[in-house]
């Protein structure tokens, strides 16, 4: 068992809420809950965050009780809490049925703890059960859905290709010189602007790089983030631009 004692204490913080506050309903013992799930979250260097908005592929806006993020915002799993007097199963489907993505979320209730993930349900467990409770939150916290496992392959590509990448855009940004005088022109313009406002000491290389970083992150943003709004709104992207 990877957190014996966290399993542990969240035991003795459930009954000391129910014993203390008279009740075991959701919004009380989910403080538990979340609590001790915090503990896998955090090995993993993750952070679930409790009510955030999650767009259905149909345009509907929902809120599960936690959405599991890493540090570059990328959802990495769910969690949805029903009352102790609910039939799981039951809520389990009408919250599918409602869009609640299931590529990797645990559903439960304090009692039942239950694991969907690409779509199918995984794994399930009784509360009572300290080694199956930790096998399944681990395997939440561990599990990579198919588009993060990608993303991060093509991070790695591109780590491998940015060398042949950069070669050629500093050769074709040489050509252009050589054969286009209003792209010289306006280069050298640039360059003055930017010993203006940014350094006397700026040299023709240091805008070449700013010119490929502008490429690169243009496609990045537009791409991969679908934000191309940072280069409208960002000064010498539109100066480059």
């Amino acid at each position: 068992m990877k957190f014996p004692k966290s399993i542990e204490q969240y035991y003795l913080d459930v009954e000391k809420i129910k014993k203390y506050g008279g009740t075991d309903n959701e919004l009380s013992v989910k403080v538990a809950f979340k609590k001790l799930v915090d503990v896998y979250v955090k090995s993993q260097s993750l952070l679930l965050i409790d009510e955030l908005s999650y767009k259905t592929e149909d345009g509907k806006i929902l809120y599960p009780d936690g959405t599991l993020k890493d540090s570059i915002r990328l959802n990495r799993g769910f969690w949805e809490s029903k009352d102790i007097y609910d039939d799981i199963d039951k809520e389990i489907k009408n919250k599918i049925a409602k869009g609640y993505p299931t590529s990797n979320i645990i559903f439960e209730n304090s009692e039942v703890l239950v694991l969907y993930q690409n779509g199918e349900e995984k794994d399930r467990c009784n509360f009572s059960d300290d080694d199956d409770l930790d096998r399944i939150l681990m395997s939440f916290v561990r599990f990579r859905p198919r588009e993060i496992i990608d993303f991060h392959d093509a991070i790695e590509r591109f780590k491998e290709e940015i060398p042949g990448i950069l070669e050629v855009l500093n050769e074709e940004i040489e050509e252009r010189i050589k054969i286009d005088k209003k792209f010289k022109k306006n280069i050298d313009d640039f360059l003055l602007k930017c010993k203006d406002a940014i350094n006397n000491n700026i040299i023709f290389s240091d805008v070449r790089e700013m010119i490929i970083q502008h490429i690169l992150t243009q496609d990045l943003f537009t791409s991969v983030f679908d934000d191309s709004d940072f280069h409208r709104s960002n000064t010498i992207a539109i100066e480059i631009q």
